[in-house]
Protein backbone atom coordinates (compact mmCIF):
# COMPACT_ATOMS: atom_id res chain seq x y z
CA UNK A 1 0.00 0.00 0.00
CA UNK A 2 1.14 3.53 -1.11
CA UNK A 3 2.50 5.70 2.06
CA UNK A 4 1.71 8.70 0.24
CA UNK A 5 -1.59 9.83 1.89
CA UNK A 6 0.19 9.08 4.97
CA UNK A 7 3.58 12.03 3.78
CA UNK A 8 0.54 14.07 2.67
CA UNK A 9 -0.87 14.13 6.01
CA UNK A 10 2.32 14.18 8.39
CA UNK A 11 3.30 17.79 5.70
CA UNK A 12 -0.08 18.66 6.70
CA UNK A 13 -0.05 18.36 9.97
CA UNK A 14 3.70 19.49 10.62
CA UNK A 15 2.44 23.09 8.94
CA UNK A 16 -0.48 23.60 11.14
CA UNK A 17 1.51 23.00 14.14
CA UNK A 18 4.22 25.42 13.41
CA UNK A 19 3.75 28.17 15.68
CA UNK A 20 3.77 30.98 13.58
CA UNK A 21 0.68 29.23 11.47
CA UNK A 22 -1.29 28.01 14.48
CA UNK A 23 -1.43 31.19 16.48
CA UNK A 24 -1.76 32.98 12.89
CA UNK A 25 -5.21 30.71 12.56
CA UNK A 26 -6.17 30.64 16.52
CA UNK A 27 -6.07 34.64 16.44
CA UNK A 28 -9.42 34.87 14.90
CA UNK A 29 -12.61 32.47 15.95
CA UNK A 30 -13.40 31.71 12.28
CA UNK A 31 -10.03 30.68 11.89
CA UNK A 32 -9.54 28.18 14.30
CA UNK A 33 -13.07 26.46 14.44
CA UNK A 34 -13.61 26.83 10.15
CA UNK A 35 -10.09 26.95 9.35
CA UNK A 36 -7.40 24.82 11.87
CA UNK A 37 -9.92 22.41 12.99
CA UNK A 38 -11.60 21.06 9.46
CA UNK A 39 -7.77 21.08 8.28
CA UNK A 40 -6.91 18.43 11.38
CA UNK A 41 -9.79 16.30 10.47
CA UNK A 42 -8.12 16.66 6.75
CA UNK A 43 -5.06 15.11 8.45
CA UNK A 44 -6.91 12.18 9.63
CA UNK A 45 -8.79 11.03 6.64
CA UNK A 46 -5.24 11.69 4.65
CA UNK A 47 -3.90 9.11 7.55
CA UNK A 48 -6.44 6.28 7.09
CA UNK A 49 -5.78 6.20 3.45
CA UNK A 50 -2.25 4.50 4.58
CA UNK A 51 -3.87 1.87 6.40
CA UNK A 52 -3.05 -1.62 6.03
CA UNK A 53 -5.55 -3.70 3.93
CA UNK A 54 -5.41 -6.23 7.06
CA UNK A 55 -5.83 -3.98 9.75
CA UNK A 56 -9.43 -2.69 7.22
CA UNK A 57 -10.29 -6.47 7.43
CA UNK A 58 -10.14 -6.83 11.03
CA UNK A 59 -11.98 -3.30 11.58
CA UNK A 60 -14.63 -4.18 9.10
CA UNK A 61 -15.44 -7.92 11.36
CA UNK A 62 -16.35 -6.05 14.12
CA UNK A 63 -18.00 -2.46 12.58
CA UNK A 64 -18.87 -3.93 9.15
CA UNK A 65 -21.49 -0.84 8.54
CA UNK A 66 -18.97 1.88 10.32
CA UNK A 67 -21.51 2.58 13.11
CA UNK A 68 -19.16 2.61 15.65
CA UNK A 69 -16.53 4.67 13.80
CA UNK A 70 -19.18 7.35 12.89
CA UNK A 71 -20.03 7.15 16.63
CA UNK A 72 -16.96 8.21 17.48
CA UNK A 73 -16.48 11.04 15.21
CA UNK A 74 -19.80 12.50 16.20
CA UNK A 75 -18.77 12.86 19.80
CA UNK A 76 -15.08 13.86 19.47
CA UNK A 77 -16.59 16.72 16.57
CA UNK A 78 -19.42 17.34 19.18
CA UNK A 79 -16.72 17.74 21.99
CA UNK A 80 -13.95 20.39 19.89
CA UNK A 81 -17.53 22.48 18.54
CA UNK A 82 -18.07 24.06 21.88
CA UNK A 83 -16.81 26.87 22.17
CA UNK A 84 -15.20 26.38 25.78
CA UNK A 85 -13.07 24.01 24.39
CA UNK A 86 -11.94 26.61 21.85
CA UNK A 87 -10.70 29.11 24.53
CA UNK A 88 -9.60 26.16 26.76
CA UNK A 89 -7.08 25.29 23.36
CA UNK A 90 -5.92 28.78 23.94
CA UNK A 91 -4.81 28.98 27.15
CA UNK A 92 -3.83 25.41 28.42
CA UNK A 93 -1.25 23.71 26.10
CA UNK A 94 -2.17 20.70 27.19
CA UNK A 95 -5.73 20.76 25.75
CA UNK A 96 -4.12 22.61 22.77
CA UNK A 97 -1.75 19.33 22.67
CA UNK A 98 -4.95 17.77 23.04
CA UNK A 99 -6.43 19.30 19.80
CA UNK A 100 -4.00 18.31 18.13
CA UNK A 101 -4.04 14.68 18.76
CA UNK A 102 -7.25 13.65 19.07
CA UNK A 103 -8.85 15.70 16.03
CA UNK A 104 -7.22 13.49 13.62
CA UNK A 105 -6.85 10.36 15.44
CA UNK A 106 -10.86 10.43 16.81
CA UNK A 107 -12.69 12.48 14.39
CA UNK A 108 -10.84 12.28 10.40
CA UNK A 109 -9.93 8.86 10.53
CA UNK A 110 -13.45 7.08 12.43
CA UNK A 111 -15.03 9.36 9.91
CA UNK A 112 -13.13 8.31 6.80
CA UNK A 113 -13.66 4.66 7.91
CA UNK A 114 -17.23 5.22 8.38
CA UNK A 115 -17.57 7.13 5.08
CA UNK A 116 -15.91 4.31 3.62
CA UNK A 117 -18.27 1.48 4.90
CA UNK A 118 -21.56 3.85 4.42
CA UNK A 119 -24.29 3.21 2.01
CA UNK A 120 -25.56 5.90 0.12
CA UNK A 121 -28.76 6.29 2.37
CA UNK A 122 -26.49 7.10 5.36
CA UNK A 123 -24.02 8.98 3.61
CA UNK A 124 -26.98 10.83 2.86
CA UNK A 125 -27.56 10.91 6.57
CA UNK A 126 -24.10 12.19 7.26
CA UNK A 127 -23.86 15.00 5.01
CA UNK A 128 -27.54 16.46 5.68
CA UNK A 129 -26.22 16.59 9.56
CA UNK A 130 -23.17 18.44 8.68
CA UNK A 131 -25.07 20.77 6.79
CA UNK A 132 -27.87 21.14 9.10
CA UNK A 133 -25.19 21.46 12.37
CA UNK A 134 -23.11 24.51 10.20
CA UNK A 135 -26.89 25.95 9.87
CA UNK A 136 -27.49 26.11 13.38
CA UNK A 137 -24.25 26.75 14.56
CA UNK A 138 -23.84 29.49 12.14
CA UNK A 139 -27.59 31.39 12.96
CA UNK A 140 -26.01 30.97 16.57
CA UNK A 141 -22.50 32.21 16.10
CA UNK A 142 -24.36 35.04 13.92
CA UNK A 143 -27.11 36.31 15.92
CA UNK A 144 -25.84 35.64 19.46
CA UNK A 145 -25.87 38.41 21.37
CA UNK A 146 -23.08 38.10 23.85
CA UNK A 147 -19.55 35.97 23.33
CA UNK A 148 -19.31 32.83 23.75
CA UNK A 149 -15.52 32.64 23.58
CA UNK A 150 -13.54 34.70 26.38
CA UNK A 151 -10.86 35.10 24.31
CA UNK A 152 -12.31 35.89 20.85
CA UNK A 153 -14.84 39.91 20.21
CA UNK A 154 -18.42 39.39 19.06
CA UNK A 155 -17.35 40.48 16.03
CA UNK A 156 -15.21 37.46 14.81
CA UNK A 157 -18.07 35.52 16.34
CA UNK A 158 -20.31 36.67 13.99
CA UNK A 159 -17.82 36.40 11.36
CA UNK A 160 -17.44 32.95 12.22
CA UNK A 161 -21.32 32.32 12.18
CA UNK A 162 -21.34 33.78 8.31
CA UNK A 163 -18.87 31.38 7.57
CA UNK A 164 -20.29 28.25 8.78
CA UNK A 165 -24.00 29.71 6.79
CA UNK A 166 -21.82 30.03 3.86
CA UNK A 167 -20.03 26.99 4.24
CA UNK A 168 -23.52 24.70 5.11
CA UNK A 169 -25.47 26.43 1.62
CA UNK A 170 -22.24 25.34 0.12
CA UNK A 171 -22.64 21.84 1.33
CA UNK A 172 -26.15 21.60 0.67
CA UNK A 173 -25.37 23.04 -3.40
CA UNK A 174 -22.88 20.21 -3.74
CA UNK A 175 -25.11 17.52 -2.28
CA UNK A 176 -27.95 18.62 -4.22
CA UNK A 177 -25.46 18.48 -7.66
CA UNK A 178 -24.51 15.25 -7.09
CA UNK A 179 -28.37 14.36 -6.33
CA UNK A 180 -28.64 15.95 -9.92
CA UNK A 181 -25.59 14.81 -11.61
CA UNK A 182 -25.34 11.02 -10.16
CA UNK A 183 -23.31 9.91 -6.90
CA UNK A 184 -20.82 6.93 -7.69
CA UNK A 185 -21.99 3.96 -5.30
CA UNK A 186 -19.69 3.17 -2.10
CA UNK A 187 -16.93 1.37 -2.30
CA UNK A 188 -17.19 -2.57 -1.67
CA UNK A 189 -14.27 -3.21 -0.26
CA UNK A 190 -14.22 -0.43 2.28
CA UNK A 191 -11.85 2.02 0.54
CA UNK A 192 -13.12 5.84 0.48
CA UNK A 193 -13.87 6.93 -2.73
CA UNK A 194 -13.52 10.18 -4.89
CA UNK A 195 -16.16 12.27 -5.81
CA UNK A 196 -15.78 10.62 -9.78
CA UNK A 197 -16.23 7.08 -7.55
CA UNK A 198 -12.10 6.34 -7.63
CA UNK A 199 -10.56 5.38 -4.63
CA UNK A 200 -8.87 8.02 -2.85
CA UNK A 201 -5.02 8.93 -2.78
CA UNK A 202 -4.55 5.83 -5.30
CA UNK A 203 -4.69 3.31 -2.52
CA UNK A 204 -5.19 0.39 -5.75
Amino acid sequence: MTRRPLHLSGALFAVLALPPVARQLESSMAGHMAVQVPLLVLCGILAFGAVPESVRRRLAAWDRHGLVGLGLALSAMAYWMLPRWLDAALADPVVELAKFVTVPLLWGMPLAWAWSRLGLVGRGFVAAHLVALAWVLGWFYANAPARMCANYLLEEQQTLGSALLALGTAGALAGLLRVVVGAPRPAADGQPLRLDGTHVLGNH
